[in-house]
């Protein structure tokens, strides 16, 4: 399908940028948005942010850059001005045009018609309002008398200005075809967005985690559910069996800490349960290792990183596949969306260079030895964590 035959199957709006001063203009500017309204388009103007500070003149031209077409309406007044000496509907005229927007000026043809009260009192005032209007009328521009007048001139004009000089437009998303989507699809893979999972089954990460030689896992608390901690075991386990470079890195917040226990809170738990499942993760680590080193096998390549500092997303990394998730609150991890990130994309090197900032930060604490997860463990502030709760057989988690 073209994409002029795609075009033609939506129903594009546009939106439309008003600019003008404000409390002489009421009348005429309800009579604009109406007859923007009336063309299906989207008017967006002073009614939503009086113009007034620095911070809503960075929303004003965020506005302008979504929108479509602009327009300006000129009567008797110039305008409050900004910080620098620039009225604000000049600001927004000249911003427009800066950034090519499609503009058309509704200049009142008799100005000396207007009533004192709607008009600026001071010469200077006038002087710049004068100017403005000069500038202006470089653009496209119509004249009118009356609110009505106005209304009509700007769909005349409006409609021509669509005809001439088509612009993007909003379309409703279930609009759109599927060529179109697929568009999107492909942006989302450009970036390395690959298949979304509804959610992770604890099953399916036990047979990902202990059938992988090279895992590293980010997140709030971890394991989740006695199975999902069987896989990791297992893949703790099988360490030394295949001859492969073996390694398991954990990076876990630390117990106690103010991120921890919001986090358990915005799960859904009680408040203490993230720091007892990070506490019972570490044990169930060392307790593994013990295990291997009383067998007689050889040391095994894992290391524990305690953080606290905000985390970002959490990624679980095995062999060369990655999974990324998000913080949802009242969602438990393996229960929220879960995306396949290509290897080599650019979302996957924004994901290393997360874990390598939390991984060095200078408030991360490493567990690198089964001496220093013993110590740790044996910490008052940690112990008490560890008799709080029992991780569930099922999902429950970060």
């Amino acid at each position: 399908m073209s994409n002029e035959g795609v075009e033609q199957q939506m129903e594009k709006r546009y939106q439309v940028f008003v600019s003008s001063t404000y409390t002489d203009l009421r009348e005429e500017r309800q009579q604009v948005s109406q007859a923007l309204l009336k063309l299906d388009c989207f008017p967006a103007g002073m009614e939503l942010f009086p113009a007034a500070n620095e911070d809503q003149w960075k929303l004003i031209t965020k506005v302008i850059d979504d929108s479509d077409y602009y327009i300006v309406i000129v009567a008797g007044r110039y305008g409050s001005s900004g910080p620098s000496g620039i009225g604000y509907t000049q600001m927004e005229y000249e911003y427009a045009v800066s950034k090519g927007k499609p503009v058309i000026g509704f200049l009142h043809g008799d100005p000396g018609s207007i009533p004192s009260s709607k008009c600026d009192p001071s010469q200077e005032a006038k002087d710049r309002l004068a100017n403005f209007r000069r500038i202006v009328k470089e653009k496209p521009c119509n004249h009118w008398l009356t609110p009505s007048e106005l209304g009509l001139a700007v769909t005349i004009s409006l409609i021509k200005l669509i005809k001439s000089t088509p612009a993007i437009g909003w379309v409703r998303g279930n609009s759109v075809p599927e060529e179109a989507r697929l568009q999107d699809m492909l942006t989302f893979d450009h970036e390395g967005m690959q298949k979304a999972h509804h959610h992770l089954d604890d099953e399916d990460l036990q047979g990902y985690l202990e059938n992988s030689s090279t895992i590293r896992v980010l997140k709030t608390w971890f394991p989740e559910s006695r199975q999902i901690g069987a896989g990791l075991i297992g893949a703790i386990e099988k360490m030394g069996a295949i001859e492969k470079t073996e390694s398991v890195r954990l990076l876990l917040c630390k117990p106690g800490s103010d991120i921890l226990l919001e986090r358990s809170l915005g799960a859904h738990e009680e408040e203490w349960f993230g720091s007892f499942a990070v506490s019972h993760g570490v044990k169930l680590v060392y307790n593994c290792l013990v295990a291997r080193a009383r067998l007689g096998k050889p040391p095994a390549n894992v290391k524990i990183g305690i953080y606290d500092s905000w985390p970002g997303c959490p990624v679980i990394w095995y062999d060369k596949k990655i999974l990324m998730g998000f913080y949802i609150r009242g969602k438990s991890s393996p229960s929220w969306p879960w995306i396949n990130v290509r290897e080599g994309s650019a979302l996957a090197r924004f994901l290393s260079a997360q874990w390598n900032d939390l991984w060095g930060h200078e408030k991360t604490e490493h567990l690198n030895t089964l001496e220093e997860m013993k110590n740790w463990l044996e910490r008052p502030e940690n112990k008490k964590w560890a008799n709080l709760g029992v991780i569930p057989e099922r999902i429950s988690g970060s």
